[in-house]
């Protein structure tokens, strides 16, 4: 199946798609493995309506269980050929001409569902579906198999390239007192092999409130200016993406610029992930948690005092 499997775990499949069975977590070897059996099936099938498309079959499962058992009964028979066309069966056989009884156009599915005269009002009431099977997802005629990113495969080749940065110096390594705010999310988050997760840092400069508050007028100009919030570090994620380990390698990184200030005597960390303070709270007892409102909006800060 081109599958290999390393004695130090590395579980590796085609198209950069690989998981380690000893340090990863059992859920993502499971999606892993989901993932590799859908490249799986486009490499082993040349039945009509795989083509070479990567396939979501767990999204097409989800789906097709919401469905009536009537319509599950209805897509199982078209999937399995339980309604051959004329033009099917002239293929087996002299006596059978392939054409439509109706209108003597080739007896195809696309004919059936999207050109039969007979059905036009009922196509009408579906107007959006036939467009769709139409010029969008025409293999659909035949499985309607959901697809994939069209890009998931080049995503998974830039995801692999990408390297630890290094951490950076804070704006003045003199100050006592730091102040990060800290941020992760990602695009495609419906669509796992096609997410890419990043994060940022951003560093408070300002030396008191005063200072924030004049630097405050600044955001109505034209453009909106920032001089006071300089960004520290920006990056995509390292192994698994997700908006989660956005959020928390934004911290990690903040934490890890804040320890190269020897002079800083407290650091304030300001997140909108309530769960990145409450895994910091897990890992040590050295910070101090606390939840607060800012402008409006819910923010988790926590800060810690050194020496």
């Amino acid at each position: 199946m081109g599958w290999q499997l390393q004695t130090n775990g590395w579980l590796i499949g085609p198209e950069n798609v690989y998981c380690n069975i000893l340090t990863d977590s059992t859920r993502y070897i499971v999606a892993t493995l989901h993932r590799m059996w859908d490249l799986h099936l486009v490499q082993i099938s040349d039945r009509k309506g795989i083509g070479q498309h990567y396939l979501d079959t767990q999204l097409g499962s989800k789906h097709f269980s919401k469905l009536t058992d009537e319509e599950q009964q209805w897509i199982k028979l078209n999937v399995v050929g339980g309604f051959q066309t004329d033009k099917r069966k002239a293929g087996w056989t002299d006596e059978i001409e392939g054409c439509c009884p109706f209108c003597e156009q080739a007896d195809t599915r696309q004919h059936r569902l999207l050109e039969y005269t007979h059905f036009s009002q009922l196509r009408d009431q579906h107007a959006v579906a036939c467009e769709v099977l139409g010029t969008i997802r025409e293999e659909w005629v035949y499985l309607p198999l959901p697809r994939q990113h069209p890009n998931v495969f080049l995503f998974q080749q830039f995801l692999d390239g990408i390297k630890q940065l290094p951490i950076p110096e804070t704006r003045d390594p003199s100050s006592t007192c730091l102040r990060f705010f800290t941020d992760g999310g990602a695009i495609h988050p419906n669509c796992p092999m096609a997410r890419i997760a990043s994060w940022s840092v951003v560093e408070d400069i300002s030396r008191d409130d005063q200072q924030r508050k004049m630097a405050a007028d600044m955001i109505f100009t034209q453009p909106p200016s920032f001089p006071l919030f300089q960004v520290a570090a920006l990056g995509y994620v390292k192994g698994q993406q997700t908006a989660a380990r956005g959020e928390l390698t934004a911290i990690l990184v903040a934490a890890k610029i804040a320890n190269k200030n020897s002079n800083a005597t407290q650091v304030e960390f300001v997140t909108d992930a309530a769960y990145v303070c409450a895994i910091v709270a897990m890992i040590t007892t050295k910070f101090r948690s606390c939840c607060g409102i800012v402008h409006g909006l819910g923010f988790a800060a926590f800060s810690t005092h050194q020496g």
